[in-house]
């Protein structure tokens, strides 16, 4: 592997808390966000980080990598691929965000929608991840893999919190379906 320098001539660390740096993980290369920056407290005062790989919807998985074995990241990217959203939300995507086993009930979460390591894009309860989105997931919207029919109207606006219109999201309600009137009760 090619050394990378970590610090410029001046003395100041080459990757800061926020930054997005690609690092090597379960034998390939992922995105991970540098948490904290301890130092140089390494073997040989080498310049450690720790960094977060998103492991959506689990818990994100932190550790130390020395920093000379990062790479900066690719740009963020501003926004998102819309027929990847789309394809994402009809085929389980919106199903996964509103399961309740994914979060707790007594509080439930905020959501983002991001693209994982892969470029496909998937949900994050991080906002620190997220690149569009923010609205809570609605409490018991789900029904037997179907959207209830009392709570299409939270999950409207959860939708068009991606940046879907109304009719994109519509159009996302009805592939996943709706339960039959009265038999989410």
């Amino acid at each position: 592997m090619v050394k990378v320098r970590t610090a410029p001539r001046n003395g100041r660390p080459k990757y800061r808390v926020g930054d997005w740096v690609c690092v090597s993980f379960a034998g390939q290369k992922v995105e991970a966000l540098v948490i904290e920056d301890p130092g140089n407290i390494g073997a040989e005062r080498r310049r450690l980080l720790r960094v977060e790989v998103p492991s959506e919807p689990s818990d994100p998985v932190s550790f130390e990598v020395r920093a000379d074995d990062v790479e900066p990241a690719g740009p963020r990217p501003a926004k998102l691929d819309k027929t990847k959203m789309l394809f994402y939300l009809k085929n389980g995507g919106l199903v996964s965000i509103l399961m309740p086993e994914s979060y707790d009930i007594r509080r439930p979460p905020h959501v983002w929608l991001r693209y994982d390591s892969l470029g496909n894009v998937t949900h994050t309860f991080t906002e620190a991840y997220g690149l569009v989105g923010g609205e809570r997931v609605p409490y018991a919207a789900l029904w037997d893999d179907r959207i209830s029919q009392r709570k299409t109207g939270e999950v409207l606006k959860l939708l068009t919190s991606f940046g879907l219109s109304a009719k994109e999201a519509q159009d996302v309600i009805q592939t996943v379906g709706t339960t039959p009137r009265g038999a989410d009760r």
